[in-house]
């Protein structure tokens, strides 16, 4: 037990007499459970990202300016009373299935939908909910809903099948439902006459007087291996959704790229409306509520808009969101032109909606709410929900410290993060379409990351710029044309000085294409390094100073596929081959000193040995050996993604175990230079790391450091992870 001043001052074991030994004992459970379900700051690795308090958003409803509500994935519904600034849970136990869409006509009558035909309603806004009734059962997925008053209103959806057709026999086709109620949801009545073969209806909206606007759209597998098909559906009903017509639609252009499901709709009058969908389409609208025309918009960074909303007849908002990055659009003529007003900011965004005035709420998943109070121009995050850092189907694979509190890092679909408190929190500071490997910068302002491309930001982080090339490779700048070509597949960058930087790329198959790209003016220009073809490396995985001019480049020989390691002296002009072994692939390299460093990857084959190894040099990468790995519970060495050591024999190396079939991150530690090792544990939402392998680790102290991984995955330790 930990030391207590009653067991020397006399006065205060005196003061509590004979209930001492029970005092103590309740002390003691209670720093027992404490160390049971919290981590604190110095115990081990904690989660930073995923949260383990993230709810998934789909859709939201702002009454007015100050009453709002949310739904989404595990039947969640939150309200907001002040705008979006504060949000409560509404509790009830109806359903745990996704909540596809809410809509209230009054700040007490309200409805709600989702998965397995479910429809609950409130009265008394939200403080209780009943569930009602649809007809055609759980095979419904109810996705929009849309009410006139408290009593008239439409709710759409779909349910899947074979459906069978001369020309497309065993095709998986959703089909479409629409079902209408004009008493506040006792009964509901299908529509009397729908157009033929009606897909899957995702969202609808109404106007006074009946007129009203469906979309939707279905996808088909085909048996014999062809791909997805999609069609694209506009529906409009003139009589409350009794009957409904199809209307044109830009979306719908068999095997065209145009050839797209909608998501959402919405309608400013019975003839003004709009209407979005995915994959790079953009918004169309009506101004006649028949004929649907294709906006325009100055860049096509969101693939997929999921929403959007009318603020006044000619303002309007559309939110949607890529698989790591979202973003909003906004209109002023209706619908027709549209500019991108905040774009990578936020993980998620599904829904959107404005009441009374300028204020306005979207939503998305990862606890994703944020607020607009001027018509949609700019937004920020809800003070109840903190930003999330990553999304889980990004793989963070670079992390890079310029001091003890500035760092930042990359991952796969354009994630930009930047932490200023020494990976405690952290704020996307941009969304880049691209795939990112690695980080570097050279000041808390300049910086340079690379993936699918190589880019360079003046303004810590904010703004980015493309480095492109017009002489086939020989030399890269950012004031290349648009029409250049860039520099793809890029794997690593890292500065031996201000001004000598280098970038090594991967896959490298054309000796015109040279992998190596090198700077000596801080990055402002790039030109190419040519290596012999005896130094042609299939893959070049990463690359670290260890020095000014010696550097040093670890991946995969294209002679023999096994692991190499290059070294220059002269700050990356010539190259000498130091190791090419049977280890198949090398991953990652850093030295602590200019004698002292490390590479690990893995080695090859089926065997027990097939995992993770570790080389050392001492000596300047003169020479290297192997260093034997053992680690107790573990029958298969793991796959090795990252390294960094503070010192010559303290040290960090992460990856993931192969055993069982799927990735488990892993985390070893050495504090005798390799000589032994411990596996250190996580601890928080993303323990114990299954199906998260961890590809990066950085420290900016012998105690405080940051891992990052798949899955949005980001652990810190203050404790060096003891």
């Amino acid at each position: 037990m930990p030391d207590d001043p009653r067991d020397t001052d006399p006065r205060a074991r005196d003061t509590l007499g004979p209930i001492e030994p029970a005092f103590r004992a309740l002390d003691y459970l209670a720093s027992v459970i404490r160390s049971w379900v919290f981590w604190e700051p110095g115990d081990g690795w904690g989660t930073i990202s995923p949260r383990g308090d993230e709810h998934h958003f789909l859709d939201c409803c702002l009454v007015d300016e100050q009453v709002g509500y949310a739904v989404g994935e595990d039947g969640v519904i939150i309200k907001t009373e002040d705008g979006g600034q504060s949000w409560t849970h509404l509790e009830h136990n109806l359903t745990t299935v996704k909540l596809w869409g809410v809509h209230f006509v009054d700040q007490n009558t309200g409805y709600v939908v989702g998965s397995e035909a479910t429809v609950l309603k409130t009265t008394n806004g939200g403080n209780t909910w009943t569930q009602l009734t649809v007809p055609a059962g759980a095979a419904l997925h109810i996705r929009g809903v849309h009410f006139t008053d408290p009593q008239t209103g439409v709710i759409v959806g779909g349910s899947e099948h074979l459906w069978q057709m001369e020309d497309r026999i065993g095709f998986y086709y959703q089909a479409g439902y629409v079902y209408r109620t004009s008493d506040g949801g006792q009964t509901w009545l299908p529509a009397e006459e729908v157009p033929p073969v009606l897909p899957f209806l995702k969202a609808v909206s109404l106007t006074d007087g009946g007129v009203g606007t469906a979309v939707g759209g279905s996808q088909f597998w085909s048996p014999m291996g062809t791909g997805p098909q999609m069609t694209s559906v506009i529906a409009r009903t003139l009589d409350g959704g009794a009957t409904w017509h199809h209307q044109a639609n830009p979306f719908d252009i068999p095997d065209s790229y145009y050839d797209k499901p909608l998501e959402d709709v919405a309608l400013h009058s019975p003839n003004q409306g709009m209407a979005v969908g995915g994959l790079g389409v953009p918004p169309i609208y009506t101004n006649d509520g028949e004929t649907w025309e294709r906006g325009s918009r100055e860049d096509c960074l969101i693939q997929w808009l999921t929403s959007t909303a009318f603020i006044d007849g000619n303002t309007a908002v559309a939110v949607g969101e890529n698989c790591a990055s979202a973003g909003v659009y906004r209109s002023t003529n209706a619908g027709q032109n549209w500019s991108l007003v905040d774009y990578g900011s936020y993980t998620s965004l599904r829904g959107v909606s404005f009441g009374s005035g300028n204020r306005g709420v979207a939503v998305g998943r990862l606890s994703t709410v944020i607020i607009s109070e001027d018509a949609g121009e700019t937004w920020y995050a809800s003070p109840d929900f903190p930003v999330a850092p990553a999304t889980d189907n990004e793989m963070l694979q670079g992390v890079h410290f310029i001091d003890g509190d500035t760092g930042f890092a990359v991952g796969w679909f354009g994630s930009v993060l930047k932490t200023t408190d020494g990976g405690g929190t952290w704020e996307r500071v941009a969304g880049l379409y691209n795939s990112l490997r690695s980080v570097y910068f050279a000041d808390p302002q300049v910086g340079f990351v690379v993936g699918s491309g190589l880019f360079k930001t003046t303004d810590g982080g904010l703004t980015w710029e493309e480095y492109r090339t017009n002489d086939n490779g020989q030399t890269w700048s950012t004031d290349c044309t648009p029409d250049c070509s860039g520099a793809h597949l890029c794997s690593a960058v890292h500065f031996g000085s201000p001004q000598t930087g280098l970038v090594v790329r991967d896959r490298h198959t054309n000796p015109l294409l040279n992998p190596i790209l090198r700077t000596t003016d801080g990055g402002t220009t790039w030109s190419r390094v040519a290596l012999p073809m005896n130094l042609q490396v299939l893959r070049m995985r990463d690359v670290h100073f260890s020095g000014p001019e010696t550097a040093f480049i670890v991946g995969q020989t294209a002679s023999d596929w096994n692991g190499a390691i290059l070294r220059s002296e002269d700050g990356g002009v010539t190259w000498s081959m130091q190791i090419s072994e049977a280890v198949s692939d090398l991953r990652a390299v850093h030295f602590p000193t200019s004698d002292v460093g490390y590479a690990v990857g893995s080695y090859g084959g089926s065997s027990l040995q097939d995992g993770g190894c570790v080389l050392k040099t001492i000596d300047g990468g003169n020479t290297w050996a192997r260093v034997e790995i053992r680690v107790a519970g573990h029958v298969r060495l793991p796959h090795l993604n990252g390294v960094f050591f503070v010192d010559p024999e303290t040290g960090w190396i992460v990856g993931d175990s192969p055993e069982g079939g799927r990735p488990k991150g892993i985390i070893l530690y050495t504090s005798d230079g390799g000589n032994s090792w411990t596996e250190q544990l996580a601890r928080g939402a993303a323990a114990p790391l299954e199906e998260r392998a961890l590809n990066d680790v950085a420290l900016v102290s012998d105690r405080t450091g940051v891992i990052v991984g798949d899955k949005g995955t980001i652990l810190r330790t203050v404790s060096g992870g003891v």
